[in-house]
């Protein structure tokens, strides 16, 4: 059974042969076949080198692996080679195609940048990008997945499911701004939580309740403070 993964990138939508099924199937298939890295190999007493992004092919070989017809294989062949996606060089026992655009598709670097770029360094959104889960072992030698969590401003952790699960509960506007509210906090006083995201919860139904009249003083200015914040006086005034 094959292992590991490719990028597939959506600038495979741009290309001429995007509508084509059977050429995009064997596009990504021999993507999917490609060496992502040089090997070695032994051709008639003498040592050979496939290189990254190249591929040993066998045009009935491909049919059986894709279920395409061995006479569009050939016909698919030479439109991927016309339209400059691959090479074939071909002798009389095998062909060798290489993906001309190889580390395009398949640029590791350009794939963290990509993710990079996409996280913007403003309030209440990520500054630090890592990624969503870690693998580690446990003590039974079994993999366990651990949500890795995505620094917020400067004091502020959450994981990615949590902070999505604040914006679908109370918005962006309200999930940024409780967010700077404990960033602030924490900066000012050191507090620590085990759970910044329980921490947001808290605080959330501690504000709705003083806003629904549990305490008329909370709806009023406490010490000069707005209603809001009332809370926040009260846990300063207990330290």
């Amino acid at each position: 059974m094959s292992e590991g993964y490719i990028f597939l990138w959506r600038q495979l939508q741009d290309t001429s042969f995007y509508k084509d099924s059977c050429a995009l199937h064997l596009a990504v298939h021999l993507l999917l076949s490609a060496t992502h890295k040089d090997i070695k190999f032994s051709f008639n007493g003498s040592e050979q080198t496939l290189m990254r992004g190249q591929a040993i092919i066998g045009r009935h070989k491909l049919a059986e692996s894709t279920g395409i017809k061995p006479s569009t294989i050939r016909n698919k062949l030479a439109l991927l080679e016309k339209v400059g996606f691959l090479d074939i060089k071909s002798n009389n026992k095998f062909s060798i195609i290489t993906i001309l655009k190889y580390e395009d598709y398949q640029n590791v670097k350009k794939f963290q940048d990509s993710k990079k770029d996409n996280q913007r360094t403003t309030r209440g959104q990520p500054e630090d990008t890592y990624n969503n889960i870690k693998n580690v072992k446990n003590d039974k030698n079994k993999d366990i997945y651990i949500p890795q969590k995505i620094k917020f401003l400067d004091f502020v952790y959450l994981t990615d499911s949590e902070y999505s699960t604040l914006i679908n509960k109370f918005g962006e506007p309200k999930t940024k701004d409780l967010i700077e509210r404990l960033n602030n906090y924490i900066g000012s006083k050191g507090k620590k939580y085990k759970s910044h995201y329980h921490t947001i919860l808290v605080w959330y139904q501690k504000e709705k309740g003083g806003q629904n009249g549990i305490s008329q003083g909370d709806n009023q200015q406490n010490n000069g403070k707005p209603a809001k914040y009332a809370h926040l006086s009260r846990e300063l005034n207990q330290m």
